[in-house]
């Protein structure tokens, strides 16, 4: 392989890297909405409550808690 060749393989690796850290990096909507439902968890202390006209529990909290605790420690 001529370094041409390396070059452009290791590129094309590191491209993918940052395709699958976009799609899985949460957008601020998601984010947003995941705050949202913490406040609700919170005010409703920790029972079945709606959050923009859907009901969320348990589940979600502990989702929305992780995404939250995982964007506020990236960003």
């Amino acid at each position: 392989m001529e370094v041409a060749e390396v070059l452009a393989d290791r590129l094309e690796r590191h491209r993918g890297v940052f395709a699958a850290a976009d799609v899985f990096t949460p957008t601020t909507e998601e984010i947003a909405q995941a705050r949202a439902i913490v406040a609700a968890a919170d005010a409703s202390g920790g029972t079945v409550t709606t959050v923009d006209g859907q009901m969320r529990g348990t589940p979600f909290f502990n989702a929305a808690r992780a995404l939250v605790a995982e964007a506020d420690r990236t960003s």
